[in-house]
């Protein structure tokens, strides 16, 4: 099944999109990995320990915002907790 993007009505990106759509359809693009996570992620400025976190330390947030995920966690139905950012 050929795989195709969205052409816009701008002509430079619709031509380019088109010309990576082709080669993608005849398998000319080869993906090859090359990010790497790294071993540990370190927030610039942490949060106060906060119950149940799923990392070691969180980024620093807001008063309402540790206090409403301190409420979450602290609900027996909850195992972990992540911020999203």
């Amino acid at each position: 099944m050929p795989r195709r993007f969205a052409p816009r009505n701008d002509g430079l990106i619709s031509v380019s999109l088109k010309t990576f759509s082709d080669v993608l359809d005849v398998d000319r693009i080869a993906m090859q990995p090359s990010f790497v996570l790294p071993e540990s992620i370190t927030p610039s400025a942490n949060a106060s320990a906060l119950p149940k976190s799923l990392y070691v330390a969180e980024a620093a947030m807001g008063y309402l915002e540790g206090r409403v995920i301190n409420d979450v966690a602290s609900l027996d139905n909850v195992q972990w907790w992540s911020t999203s950012s």
